[in-house]
């Protein structure tokens, strides 16, 4: 989830590593939590990084109205089905225990065990 211009370059980043990873923009997709029923990126998001982003928008309604504003300002990238269904949660399990391992056979060998 990017929630502020702070996080431009790490949204530049990632749909920058989906398509060296060759995901295609019909697998992924941007979810919005907007109130109204605009489905446009968050004027933080550069116009030059606009056009990289994926077409197609889910937008789903904020927690509660007290919170509209903020989450208005959150843009996430999802992955999805070439047809637009989602992953579910157990794709994500997938890729986060993907990434422990990942991390785990890059660790220096000192960085594992303590030395007495």
């Amino acid at each position: 989830m990017f929630t502020g211009p702070q996080h431009g370059d790490a949204l530049a980043s990632y749909i920058q590593f989906l398509g060296e990873l060759g995901i295609k923009e019909s697998e992924f997709q941007c979810v919005l939590r907007t109130q109204d029923g605009q489905a446009r990126p968050p004027a933080w998001v550069p116009s030059t990084l606009k056009a990289q982003l994926p077409v197609r928008i889910r937008r789903i309604g904020p927690p509660s109205l007290a919170k509209a504003s903020s989450y208005a300002k959150w843009l996430g990238i999802q992955l999805t089905e070439p047809n637009g269904s989602g992953l579910g949660h157990l794709a994500g399990i997938a890729c986060m225990l993907g990434t422990l391992a990942l991390e785990t056979t890059l660790r220096e060998p000192s960085d594992t065990h303590h030395q007495v």
